[in-house]
């Protein structure tokens, strides 16, 4: 049996076979093909319209049938195919057996039949056993399937459009929690900056007060307390420097100077320090040799 032939029978088992007034014969239970033109010529029917149970089967002939609908319409009448021969039912139809179906019908039916096809044929063997479940059930379980398959697809495709969402709400939040972070933490970095560089001003301007009152006590003036009050000055000019900026401000300028005078800011550095030490060391010696000329002239 070619490829063509079995979707054929697959296609025609379980359908309803009904007469040309639309009589309901039976239902297809085996299909039996032309050797030569590879059509189908003979189908067997059972149900109980035809007049057999349903473990008894007439031969219904396809000449002329309508296959096309969702019932094969054959020439036949009810009452014909009722009465009709009965062969074995054993998927093998004999020449002989075929010939009276065909003496039958062409009685029943008239000239307009045909004649009898079967000189020189050998025997027929039926295509296949047939399921006696109707095309259109098959139909439906294929679109039920197809239904569900399209289901799960969707479902998958929801399931990835979701994830694929739910992934870049939680980038975009943890680069929102990022730079919250770090402006929180330039925020507090400033802060204490901030507050060095104020207790740092505050210092100097301590450190200008100290000089600036030890040059008052200091007589007579000399050149220690000249240095003195210059440091004093200068102390608060620096404090007052450091207050009018912002620590990032300071930062850049002195990383400025640096990069454009490394030696000058090293040297500058060294020498705030050294200068620092001497005023103080020198205005402690000069008040302290005036105290002691003070005591001898008493």
């Amino acid at each position: 049996m070619t490829q063509a032939n079995y979707d054929l029978s697959r296609d025609l088992a379980g359908r309803t076979v009904v007469d040309s007034t639309g009589a309901e014969i039976g239902t297809v239970r085996q299909i039996f093909f032309n050797d030569q033109s590879t059509q189908p010529e003979w189908v067997t029917v059972s149900g109980g319209s035809s007049g057999t149970s349903t473990d008894e089967e007439s031969f219904v002939p396809l000449r002329g049938a309508d296959l096309s609908g969702t019932r094969i319409v054959v020439q036949a009448t009810k009452d014909s195919v009722a009465g009709a021969p009965r062969p074995a039912n054993n998927g093998h139809l004999a020449v002989a057996q075929e010939q009276e179906l065909y003496r039958y019908y062409a009685a029943q039916l008239g000239t307009g039949f045909g004649t009898d096809p079967t000189a020189g044929r050998g025997d027929r063997q039926a295509a296949a056993p047939t399921s006696p479940e109707p095309s259109g059930a098959v139909d439906m379980a294929k679109d039920q399937a197809a239904a569900v398959g399209k289901t799960a697809t969707d479902a998958g495709q929801h399931v990835a459009t979701v994830a694929q969402d739910q992934a870049k709400n939680v980038v975009s939040e943890a680069g929102a929690q990022a730079k919250e972070l770090l402006a929180q933490t330039k925020s507090e970095l400033s802060e204490q900056a901030g507050a060095q560089q104020q207790r740092l001003a505050g210092g100097l301007h301590a450190l200008g007060d100290e000089l600036h009152a030890m040059t008052q006590h200091s007589e007579p003036v000399g050149v220690a307390t000249d240095l003195a009050r210059q440091g004093a000055s200068r102390s608060h000019d620096i404090a007052s420097w450091l207050e009018d900026r912002e620590p990032g401000d300071l930062v850049r300028e002195l990383q400025s100077f640096a990069r454009q005078r490394p030696g000058a800011f090293l040297l500058a550095a060294a020498g705030a320090g050294l200068l620092a030490g001497r005023l103080t060391r020198g205005v402690q010696d000069g008040g302290a040799g005036e105290t002691s000329a003070e005591g001898t002239t008493q």
